[in-house]
């Protein structure tokens, strides 16, 4: 309130002298009253207007970093693919659903979907269309699916989110990424480039991240982004939100949306290593070599 008094008593002089100038122009045919008050709320208004002003190109440069991240996701319409989780529902012993009440002891069991998101996914898909959402200037749209459905389908800008997405997959299968991958089972994070070794009995090992456990009773998880080119249409930018865990997939998403100025924004494609250690909020960047860890690889996990 003490700074928007300022401003406006500021104006209001600067209004004053706009209108002893009008007076002096117009002093025959105007009152000259009148002519002060008019120069005094121009005063305002202007010095408004261009305190406004200055707000939004600060805030299209703000922004600025977040589009070159996004590339031409953020400039046309693009798609964002999430995998959900099936159940059987003829398996009542494992497909059942209960309402969450924590004040009733018994929940009563309820009939749900065969489709459900994962806890990390779902999270991860709201803060990817706010990132969207904030980065796009005109009117685009973006469109949620499932990566069944769109399986052989490409040239879209698109957001890929977890790890087990058959489009995420197809991905880090053919796609040019020299940055991260996974390996056993999408439990392990790997450097792309990195050689596996093997030992004089011919067990493999190679440096990777996994979930391990804090010195609370949290869990470190880890997730990547992924900036990557379509290599069927390299003008189309695919990003890879995705975790070892849930947390490390909302993490990532996370990072994405609120740290956009800490990624390498200023490169075509890149890839960032995320580190999560105390729910998706506390997602901060790591450097591979700091946090790595050797694993050994069974035979059949192995990399040729």
């Amino acid at each position: 309130m003490g700074r928007f008094l300022t401003r406006t008593a500021v104006g209001v002089i600067i209004g004053l002298v706009i209108g002893l100038v009008l007076l002096a122009i117009f002093q025959k045919a105007t009152s000259a009253t009148i002519l002060v008050i008019a120069g005094a709320v121009m005063g305002v208004v202007v010095q408004e207007l261009v305190i406004y002003g200055r707000g939004v190109l600060a805030s299209l440069r703000d922004l600025k970093p977040l589009r070159r991240v996004l590339g031409s996701i953020a400039t046309e319409d693009s798609w964002i693919y999430v995998s959900a989780w099936r159940r059987d529902l003829r398996d009542l012993d494992h497909s059942r659903l209960y309402r969450n009440d924590p004040t009733l002891t018994n929940a009563p069991q309820i009939v749900g979907s065969a489709l459900v998101y994962g806890y990390g996914d779902a999270i991860a898909l709201s803060l990817i269309q706010r990132t969207i959402e904030k980065a796009s200037w005109r009117s685009t749209s973006v469109f949620v699916e499932d990566t069944e459905q769109t399986f052989n389908i490409w040239g879209r800008s698109a957001v890929c989110i977890g790890a087990h997405n058959s489009k995420t997959r197809e991905i880090l299968a053919k796609f040019d990424n020299p940055y991260f991958g996974f390996e056993a089972n999408y439990r392990i994070i790997v450097a792309n480039g990195v050689p596996l070794i093997r030992n004089a009995d011919g067990v493999g090992f190679r440096a990777g991240v996994t979930i391990t456990p804090s010195r609370d009773s949290s869990w470190i998880d880890y997730g990547v982004i992924l900036k990557l080119r379509d290599q069927y249409h390299p003008d189309k930018n695919v990003i890879v939100v995705a975790g070892i865990g849930d947390v490390g997939t909302a993490g990532a998403a996370y990072f994405l949306l609120s740290h956009y100025k800490d990624l390498p924004f200023d490169q075509d494609t890149f890839g960032v290593l995320v580190e999560v250690p105390s729910g998706y909020g506390s997602a901060r960047r790591v450097a591979f070599t700091d946090v790595a860890k050797s694993f050994v690889l069974d035979a059949r996990e192995t990399l040729p």
